[in-house]
């Protein structure tokens, strides 16, 4: 069976079309952007509180990475979403992403930590048990601060604390497509 995964562009629900003077009042919100989050399976080696292990979700051959363009200048991006993992041995698992302004694959090798690299990550979690399956969500304010009509691409991250696992993010650890679903991530624009 052939699932549909995120082109990277996202769909952009703006409530209509805003001619380029209008600026809308502080807190207001500019543009919703959402993207999907398929199901995949990522293998990951040990964290090992160094970042550079992390790996980013990636079908194993095409990463995930989601554009958003900004419609006012210095706007916040707020980031809601949500996903459901487990991994094989019950490791301790983190959630990233990095961001940049460049492309996609400029954003993976030079992209910021959103979380910053002084932390774990956006979330961790200590599953209850080995293969334990959780939903984990995700409410970050991202301080962009970009000049409109600038794209912000975000890759997702993933990590785990016991050697090399996989961890699967919305699909059970089986090789069947019994138990995956689809999550959305909205990244929405507010104005600064």
């Amino acid at each position: 069976m052939s699932r549909a995964r995120d082109t990277g562009q996202g769909t952009n629900h703006s409530g209509g079309t805003l001619s380029s003077n209008i600026i809308m009042p502080t807190g207001m919100i500019v543009k919703v952007t959402k993207h999907n989050l398929a199901d995949y399976s990522v293998s990951t080696p040990h964290y090992d509180n160094n970042k550079s292990n992390f790996r980013v979700i990636s079908d194993g051959s095409n990463n995930v990475s989601w554009a958003v363009t900004t419609k006012q200048q210095y706007s916040d991006i707020l980031i809601i979403g949500s996903y459901h993992s487990g991994g094989h041995g019950g490791s301790h698992e983190y959630f990233d992403m990095k961001y940049g302004t460049i492309d996609s694959t400029d954003t993976e090798a030079n992209g910021n930590w959103l979380s910053g690299t002084n932390y774990d990550g956006m979330t961790s979690k200590h599953p209850n048990s080995s293969g334990d399956k959780e939903i984990t969500s995700i409410v970050w304010l991202h301080t962009a601060g970009y000049n409109a009509n600038t794209t912000i691409y975000y890759a997702p991250y993933v990590g785990q604390w016991n050697n090399t696992e996989t961890i699967h993010i919305n699909r059970y650890d089986s090789s069947d497509t019994n138990g995956t679903n689809i999550t959305h991530f909205l990244f929405i624009e507010i104005a600064k």
